[in-house]
């Protein structure tokens, strides 16, 4: 069960076959069992999860359906406040700040009825490295293989199936990156589609919210219940989102796909390379037209002076609380 889709086992919880406490109490013996291990979780919510997860069941029971999420296990990253929960970012000087109010995400979320399980360990303030007495969390497939950042517990969490999909955040690749190196779908939104009320930031001109998942569907279920527009959150996209499930079976149509075949060559393996021509094969049989592109070369320096530039305002109030002594 627990490595079943989360759409996979929404379906069966709205057919009756399977409960949410049940689902839930395979996911919560599952964490307790890797946790050690793995470190997923910097927090598990085992009594309040078993209590939502009856109440999911109680409402389907009486008639009340909240859509694909309904009674499904989900795992949140630890720089989204829980009302009444610790939101550590990461750090240790946040350790014991308790959050007054849930932010939007899990306000809408708990809205979907899906069924918060934990919060996810993450690199040291959304950054690149974990704290130093922050064990990190491992990768399930491979314990020398990193595990990615920042959301690095999310994707753990998603792949090893200790939840049917777990909320990142994307700075500079922190969904995208996990889902990499954990072998995951990962999808980062545009900036504004998915209100940052009630998150911890890093740069907030450029910090999204998104899912980690073992499937397309599975994220599009998962980001139609948390996007759209947030009074609490100014820089949202003021128009509603759409139907994510419906618009995948609409297909790419004659999608214009840039495609830079000398660079995946240049930095990527064999094996990569392989992965990514399939990939644009089956792009071009559903429709799609490839178009070769000259992407321009990464340069760190850049994307660092933006986001170190970015953290000093995000945290100007933070920062000189903390000050480093030698």
């Amino acid at each position: 069960m627990p490595f079943e889709s989360l759409m996979g086992l929404s379906h069966r919880i709205h057919s009756g076959t399977c409960t949410s406490r049940e689902a839930v109490e395979a996911t919560l013996a599952a964490i307790d069992r890797a946790q050690p291990r793995l470190r997923a979780y910097a927090t598990v919510f085992h009594d309040a999860a078993r209590e939502r997860a009856d109440r999911a069941d109680a409402e389907l029971h009486m008639g009340l359906d909240r859509g694909p999420l309904h009674g499904v296990p989900i795992a949140i990253k630890d720089l989204v406040s829980i009302k009444g929960e610790a939101t550590a970012a990461g750090t240790t000087v946040l350790a014991n700040q308790i959050s007054k109010e849930d932010a939007t995400i899990v306000t809408r979320l708990k809205r979907a009825g899906a069924v918060i399980v934990g919060k996810t360990q993450m690199t040291e303030a959304a950054t690149i490295a974990h704290h130093p007495s922050v064990p990190p969390p491992t990768n399930p497939w491979n314990e020398g293989y990193c595990s990615g950042f920042s959301s690095s517990g999310s994707g753990v969490a998603a792949a090893s199936g200790l939840c049917q999909a777990a909320i990142g955040s994307d700075t500079g690749g922190s969904i995208r990156i996990p889902a990499n190196m954990n072998g995951l779908t990962g999808l980062k939104p545009s900036w504004g589609r998915v209100s940052r009320h009630g998150v911890f930031p890093l740069v907030e001109r450029l910090d999204t919210l998104g899912p980690l998942a073992r499937s397309v569907a599975d994220c599009a279920a998962v980001l139609a219940a948390i996007a759209g527009p947030d009074p609490a959150d100014p820089t949202t996209h003021p128009r509603a989102a759409p139907n994510y499930l419906l618009s995948l079976e609409a297909g790419i149509g004659d999608a214009i796909i840039g495609y830079d075949r000398a660079l995946i060559e240049e930095i990527c393996d064999d094996e990569t390379i392989a992965t990514m021509e399939m990939a644009a094969q089956i792009l071009a049989e559903l429709g799609g037209r490839l178009v070769n592109i000259t992407f321009p070369r990464p340069d760190m320096s850049q994307m660092m002076t933006l986001v170190t530039t970015g953290m000093a305002q995000a945290h100007r109030a933070l920062y000189p609380k903390r000050p480093i002594r030698n």
